[in-house]
């Protein structure tokens, strides 16, 4: 990030006091790390200042349920994390990797082309 560039994030961690976790929305300004924390309430969102350090309150707080419920209405709209992509990308590679490899493990040696010729001709 450059001086003065402004970051959103999005951080999420379970909740100490409740069977769920705690969402958090913020601005953050780079290198200050000075932002602004996004409340939402509803349809609602507040943005407030806060420094580099300061304790927040969470953005959002959502149970274990619901979590499971927008995980899977934002798949139904097409949503996937960034890391589901990475997933498949590596999952694409590790294939094109174990197609290589079974290239050279079954591709004939030249010994054995050789051997091969070898019985054809004998």
């Amino acid at each position: 990030m450059r001086d003065g560039e402004v970051q959103f994030i999005c951080s999420v961690r379970e909740s100490p006091h409740r069977d769920g976790v705690e969402i958090f929305f913020y601005r953050s300004a780079y290198p200050s790390g000075d932002g602004m924390l996004i409340k939402v309430k509803g349809n609602e969102r507040e943005e407030v200042p806060f420094k580099r350090g300061a304790s927040l309150e969470s953005s959002l707080y959502l149970d274990r349920e619901e979590v499971n419920a927008l995980f899977a209405a934002l798949s139904d709209k097409g949503f996937a994390p960034e890391k589901d992509a990475e997933r498949k990308g590596e999952l694409r590679a590790t294939k094109a990797h174990l197609e290589d490899m079974r290239r050279l493990v079954f591709v004939p040696s030249a010994v054995e082309i050789q051997e091969e010729t070898a019985h054809d001709k004998g």
